[in-house]
């Protein structure tokens, strides 16, 4: 699919002019003939299924224009001339729905009054190769939305135990399912085995002791916000970290990276999944208003996981969606160490914010392509 937007040029391009017998000669001075055409093209964007580039014509008043594999047999310009005229000075092209690594060879001629045709101009452009999301037995295209490549799911996502990925504590590599942290009030655990009471001492010589704990931390009172004592920043803020749970190649996203979303511009649905769990959806993307769970034209979708809290209570699972970045909040006294970070929450279609949380809450994570 092809759409137009007359544009102004601002780019470097390539530019091949020429006269026939007919038009040889012919100069801008002279007021009694059409000028030689001329035809210059502009390669622009590129993603993975989409090229873009300008087309502008001198002394013409149409040209035309094909876009083929490079692999394909070279146009002629008998081919161009059968191909649809487009009587615009100027004109911005994407061409939608290619083949994602592929090389593309655009070809064009303009025409002036006279009838005269330009040489022929070429120029080649290739669609990005689209990376791959690999966690466990599961692998799947990423999805490129708000100039990044995006996981198709949440971190700790398998198909049969964690249909949304794991809730994950913020700094911590390891998560917990939504069913599997069953804390209940202070003191109480219900299920030991994965959770233990926290904040833990993450003095020299207890830090490998904690990171090799697997099991969700509780806070010790209502007042506890992270799970370790003291704070520190064990996630990199748009880096990849030791304790960073995406795979190898991908990491947690930062702040302005869910900000390029365009969170304003979404759309949510509801549906029943395969567990009969009530859940709901939000896309986001350039095509979200189009977009299906079976068809989301390319857009991200972030689910509803829900979240746990302080001590390890699971809650608003298809009602709510949150999101860790790796930023650390910044408090007003800088002085206090940092004991909540920065997150998406999706609560409503007009309720889609970036705020602060504790640490010792456990949200999904959506990592993004690293760009080492």
């Amino acid at each position: 699919m092809m759409s137009f937007v007359v544009a102004t040029l601002f780019a470097a391009a390539f530019l091949v002019s020429c006269g026939t017998e007919k038009g040889e000669g012919v100069g801008e001075n002279d007021p009694n003939k059409a000028p030689v055409s001329s035809v210059v093209i502009v390669p622009g964007d590129v993603t993975a299924t989409t090229i873009s580039f300008s087309l502008k014509t001198t002394g013409a008043i149409k040209f035309y224009y094909l876009v083929r594999e490079s692999a394909e047999a070279a146009p002629t310009v008998e081919d161009l001339m059968s191909s649809v005229a487009n009587e615009q000075e100027a004109m911005e092209v994407d061409v939608e729905g290619l083949k994602h690594s592929s090389k593309y060879v655009i070809s064009a001629v303009a025409v002036n009054s006279e009838d005269v045709v330009s040489e022929l101009v070429t120029s080649t452009m290739s669609t990005i190769s689209i990376p791959i999301y690999k966690e466990g037995a599961f692998s799947a295209e990423a999805i490129y939305s708000g100039g990044k490549w995006w996981a198709p799911v949440n971190c700790g996502y398998d198909k049969t135990n964690y249909l949304y990925g794991k809730l994950y504590q913020w700094g911590r590599k390891d998560g917990q399912g939504y069913t599997s942290i069953l804390g209940k009030d202070l003191g109480e655990q219900a299920n030991p085995t994965v959770v233990i009471m926290g904040p833990l001492d993450f003095t020299d010589g207890k830090e490998p002791e904690i990171r090799q704990d697997s099991r969700y931390k509780c806070a010790s009172d209502d007042m506890t916000k992270d799970w370790i004592n003291p704070q520190v920043n064990l996630w990199t803020n748009g880096g990849k970290s030791e304790t960073d749970p995406c795979p190898n190649g991908w990491r947690v996203p930062t702040v302005a990276e869910f900000t390029a979303l365009n969170l304003s511009n979404c759309k949510e649905l509801e549906y029943v999944d395969a567990n009969e769990t009530n859940m709901n959806v939000a896309f986001f993307g350039e095509n979200f208003e189009s977009a299906t769970l079976e068809d989301a034209k390319g857009c991200l979708m972030l689910h509803k996981s829900g979240c746990a809290y302080s001590f390890g209570t699971t809650s608003s699972r298809g009602k709510a969606g949150m999101f860790w970045t790796s930023e650390a909040f910044a408090s007003e006294d800088l002085t206090l160490a940092p004991d909540e970070s920065m997150n998406l929450e999706i609560l409503k279609i007009d309720e889609v914010n970036m705020k602060s949380s504790f640490r010792v809450f456990a949200m999904s994570v959506r990592c993004v392509k690293s760009d080492i």
